[in-house]
């Protein structure tokens, strides 16, 4: 007749709080990356956002960090804006450079460089902005630090297996 026999280890193969330790210090490498990349896309400009980055940290069953920025301007660029009116409110025209600008900042493009204010004055009542191309920043960065992440990853993994 079959019987069922349990066996037990001697010891765990894999120490846990090793594990988790090794992976946390992978997150964060990663997300420190990623907060550099951040900077280098407002490198040139005169008001710098912050990027807080939150370390790795347990979430339930899993790890999780972040970076990020509460600053409006970014999100604006990053994002981009629709079309949309500008009327003068504190003043009786719009006064705005209306030729020869040159954003600082590109659609998925990891830096910032020097851009052009612009020249010749123009005013009026209010006008018609076309938006904001959005520049897409943080899509572009996560698809460029996945690689990184996932052999970070598996180095750390590989590092609390073997005990070093």
């Amino acid at each position: 007749m079959p019987s069922l026999k349990a066996i037990v280890p001697d010891r765990m193969p894999v120490d846990a709080k090793r594990m988790r330790r090794e992976l946390e210090a992978a997150i964060n490498k990663t997300l420190d990356a990623v907060r550099s990349d951040f900077r280098r896309t407002v490198r040139t400009w005169k008001e710098q956002p912050v990027f807080v980055l939150v370390k790795a940290r347990a979430v339930g069953a899993h790890l999780e960090g972040e970076v990020h920025t509460t600053n409006e301007i970014y999100r604006y660029v990053t994002r981009g804006t629709r079309p949309h009116p500008i009327v003068a409110k504190n003043a009786a025209r719009l006064l705005f450079k209306s030729s020869g600008f040159l954003p600082k900042t590109h659609r998925r493009v990891i830096g910032s460089g020097r851009g052009r204010e612009g020249s010749g004055w123009a005013t009026a009542d209010a006008v018609d902005h076309p938006g904001t191309e959005a520049r897409e920043f943080e899509e572009e960065i996560a698809a460029r630090k996945q690689r990184n992440l996932e052999n970070a990853v598996t180095a750390a993994v590989l590092r609390a297996v073997k005990g070093r």
